[in-house]
């Protein structure tokens, strides 16, 4: 059984009408926390992350979030928009109808109440959260069929929501808890974010993961701090599957006791469907001729009949069960918080790995990934950087061998630390990092900077770990275009973040992650998080 892991996955013209009114005012569920009693937040929280809390606001990043994200009429282009404000002189009129659309945003994806509402407040909200609303393949073409929509994917859409209100929902001071940390996917499209809560004193009190994922809400993690960087949570962890074909199944994660699945039959039966065509994805294979026979085999099931005497015990689901459950109560999840940033003079920036400790289902789960990323408030765009200007700092690479080619997958992981030089000209942009016992890994943007081209070298990889973490069996290894290959084997995403005050850099952090299949049915994946600074 090849579960995968619990990290691993239009613009709308109208001004904002309060549909109903309400929502806001919370900011997600805290649980009770150990964190040791704290005499200097600042100290404590300087342990865990690099990025310092400042006495500004994210008035700046609110609004422009706000408008980038759900563009209303008030918006008229973001050359005017720019040219009317600055960091510190935005219009209060522009600062209400953001929080309005916050406020909306939440009465509609996180409270789910659609009183009052029109399909343009539906739309909004959906794009404030942060969702592609062009990637919906429904018929969303009424009032009705939205919220039909919105009903059969609120797990997802209230996760996103949820994060976006935290971050942007009320104005505050600038601190670890309003910055947007990727935790890397290898794809283009980022959608895994990992961010801090804090308590009133100012510490970090909680990590809390919004990650790439499905509708069956499998993989929501808030985990309490025990100081050092360690965080942790107990919960349910239950896994239900049904197998459609050789090769091909479909779960739900953490989807809470059979007996609530009882009570829920037919929501859980939409979940399956939900996540049909991503574990399709997954398997990389043709199904086109059989989706619609496995639609029917979901729509059929029945809960007396197929689930209540499927438990897998141990390694039972490793069998030929077509349909099971597995897992139990209260299973800790450990995450450890690791900054490669703390000793790289970052201040509005942060990169480094989490490692992962759990269980999925039966499973035992041991991962470790990069996380990058920085004060939103803080960072500038990079068609307003100009001249010549080089960073120097440190990196650090996760590298990923997948084999699928037994019944179950197995991975290898190392991580390889080393230094990083960034030279930017004009907005063309030349990343080098160095890692002992692995490659030399240098990035550079394109022509048309869309796109960019790796290049693996200077291969210091020791004999033992060949079978593991070296691409193609070669010393010198370049790619061009990478990003836009995934039909060919190959995927990758770049994000190069530039930091600093009144619009100039300070500091640049950012990732890369490059993979492709080494071998029929296996994959090599790099993860490559790095931090510097202006010289």
């Amino acid at each position: 059984m090849k579960f995968t892991t619990a990290l691993m996955t239009s613009t709308l013209l109208t001004i904002l009408t309060a549909c109903g009114g309400g929502g806001g005012g919370g900011h997600g569920n805290i649980p009770n926390t150990t964190l040791p009693n704290i005499v200097n937040p600042t100290e404590y929280n300087a342990q865990i992350t690099s990025m310092q809390a400042t006495d500004e606001t994210n008035v700046k990043a609110l609004v422009e979030y706000s408008e980038t994200n759900a563009p209303s009429t008030y918006k008229l282009n973001k050359r005017m928009m720019a040219a009317r404000s600055s960091e510190t002189d935005i219009d209060q009129n522009r600062i209400d109808a953001a929080l309005e659309k916050y406020e909306n945003m939440y009465k509609i994806l996180i409270e789910h109440n659609f009183d009052g509402c029109t399909e343009a407040n539906l739309n909004e909200a959906i794009m404030l959260s942060g969702y592609d609303v062009s990637s919906i393949t429904e018929d969303v073409s009424t009032l009705d069929k939205l919220k039909t929509w919105i009903d059969n994917n609120i797990d997802e859409l209230s996760l996103k929501a949820q994060r976006v209100y935290d971050m942007y929902g009320e104005v505050k001071v600038l601190a670890q808890d309003n910055a947007i940390i990727n935790v890397v996917n290898m794809d283009v499209k980022q959608d895994s974010y990992v961010s801090f809560k804090l308590k009133d004193d100012g510490s970090i009190e909680n990590l809390y993961f919004d990650v790439d994922t499905d509708s069956s809400d499998a993989r929501r993690m808030n985990l309490v701090s025990n100081g050092n960087g360690v965080f942790s949570a107990k919960k349910t962890n239950y896994v239900y599957g049904v197998r459609l074909d050789d090769g091909l199944e479909v779960y739900i994660e953490d989807f809470n006791t059979l007996e609530y699945t009882k009570n829920h039959w037919n929501e859980f039966k939409e979940k399956l469907l939900a996540n049909l065509d991503e574990r399709i994805q997954e398997s990389g294979q043709d199904y086109s001729d059989k989706r619609a026979e496995f639609e029917i085999k979901i729509n059929e099931l029945e809960f007396e009949k197929d689930f209540a005497n499927n438990k897998c015990e141990t390694g039972e689901c490793t069998e030929t069960k077509e349909i099971y459950y597995a897992g139990g109560d209260n299973v800790e999840t450990k995450v450890t918080y690791e900054s490669k940033a703390k000793n790289s003079g970052l201040l509005y920036s942060d990169f480094g790995t989490v490692d992962i400790k759990g269980m999925e289902g039966f499973l035992p789960v041991n991962e470790k990934f990069v996380f990058a990323g920085g004060m939103d408030a803080k960072r500038i765009d990079k068609v307003e950087i100009q001249g010549d200007m080089t960073f120097s700092g440190n990196a650090v690479a996760t590298v990923i061998h997948q084999d699928y080619t037994g019944e179950e997958r197995v991975e290898n992981t190392k991580t390889f630390d080393g230094s990083a030089n960034l030279v930017f000209n004009n907005g063309a942009e030349t990343l080098t990092t160095k890692f002992d016992n692995w490659y030399y890994v240098t990035v550079t943007s394109n022509a048309n900077q869309n796109d960019y081209n790796i290049t693996f070298e200077n291969n210091t990889i020791s004999d033992d770990d060949k079978n593991y973490y070296q691409f193609n069996n070669n010393d010198t290894y370049t790619v061009s275009n990478f990003i836009n290959e995934r039909n060919n084997g190959r995927y990758g995403a770049v994000d190069i973040g530039y930091y600093g005050e009144n619009g100039t850099p300070e500091e640049a952090t950012g990732f890369v992650a490059y993979g492709e299949s080494i071998a029929e049915n296996v994959a090599l994946n790099a993860q490559i998080g790095f931090g510097a600074v202006k010289q």
